[in-house]
């Protein structure tokens, strides 16, 4: 369980990472990227955002392989496919994820607060983001947003990269309290037709499989 438990926390920060620049904000400048970012993740009938990601250890002491994953958006639901976990948000009150590696089906029904770490649509709606923010230098890559918490949440900075023109999403850093640095770059953000049966997860669909219903 505590394995399992690592692995949500993994993926609600990476959720984090891909998507806050869906926040609204104070500074009108960085309000302005945010919104004009938040723009390319806004298809009406879906999104599909790929990635890749790689956890760094304090002081360079090593990393995790880089992987790849997926998210797909529509409306409030999504599908996330990230290493064992596949996770998916009905767009009203159920989230339900698999952990492949130990066969588990958790279903839970989220706080929005909870629900606000993973999913960019809703904190579109919210005026409080919980995040002071600011402009910091460019990069070769682009802008680079910083994002620093108004209470402790375990994240001490996050650093967003969005392209110089049109400020479309290209990449993130987390960096944990600990020291941590929880790196993503966005390969791809594109249209895609999304059915309503892919925001679903079914027991039926993984044999033998233990579900944790938390609702």
């Amino acid at each position: 369980m505590k394995t399992s438990l690592h692995r949500i926390r993994m993926f609600r920060i990476l959720f984090l990472l891909l998507f806050i620049p869906a926040t609204g904000l104070a500074q009108r400048t960085v309000q302005g990227e945010l919104q004009a970012a938040a723009k390319h993740l806004a298809n009406p009938d879906g999104t599909r955002i790929d990635f890749q990601a790689e956890t760094i250890a304090p002081n360079d002491m090593g990393s995790s392989p880089l992987s790849s994953g997926s998210l797909i958006l529509k409306g409030n639901q999504f599908r996330l496919g990230f290493g064992s976990i596949t996770a998916v948000f009905d767009g009203q009150k159920t989230l339900s994820y698999y952990d492949a590696s130990e066969n588990t089906l958790n279903i839970s029904h989220p706080t929005n607060a909870e629900l606000a770490m993973i999913n960019p649509l809703i904190i579109l709606t919210r005026s409080e983001a919980g995040y002071r923010t600011a402009m910091l230098p460019p990069t070769k890559g682009g802008n680079v947003i910083g994002l620093t918490p108004k209470t402790a949440n375990g994240i001490k900075r996050i650093e967003l990269q969005v392209s110089t023109q049109g400020s479309r999403p290209t990449g993130a850093m987390i960096i944990l309290e600990d020291g941590t640095r929880i790196v993503t770059k966005i390969t791809g953000i594109s249209p895609t037709k999304a059915s309503s049966e892919l925001f679903r997860l079914a027991k039926k669909d993984y044999p033998n499989v233990e579900v944790i219903d938390l609702r």
